[in-house]
């Protein structure tokens, strides 16, 4: 069975690589396996925000995905990029993804030029 990507996404790629697939037939087992959990959830619905049932269900599959050595490394590292990495994982939870992406990208942006525009000066020794 051969066919061309409609679609890609990381947390498929993330789990197929995390499982040791090594065939397309892969991706069919796991839609299978997605369709009956998305099924589970929809007729035993929890008394939630409906977005914040199907963010849940996102986490769900992409928790391995999850890299906490970092992102501690990275809350322990500068305020600046935590407070980047704080602002994007609640807009990831509270808005659409590519306004999250967007508002992410435009806060390193400005992190960056901010860094960049005051030059570091080594004043040469006496």
């Amino acid at each position: 069975m051969s066919s061309y990507a409609g679609s890609g996404s990381f947390t498929r790629s993330g789990l197929s690589f995390e499982s040791d697939a090594r065939t397309p037939l892969f991706a069919i087992f796991s839609a299978i396996i997605l369709m009956i959990i998305v099924l589970l959830i929809v007729h035993h619905s929890l008394p939630i925000y409906p977005l914040l049932r199907w963010r849940m269900l996102s986490l769900m599959v992409v928790y391995n995905l999850i890299d906490f050595h970092h992102i501690r490394e990275t809350l322990s590292f500068s305020v600046e990029e935590s407070a980047i990495l704080i602002t994007t994982s609640l807009a990831i939870l509270f808005l659409e993804l590519e306004f999250a992406i967007y508002l992410d990208v435009l806060l390193s942006l400005v992190l960056f030029l901010s860094k960049i525009s005051t030059p570091v000066t080594f004043l040469p020794y006496p």
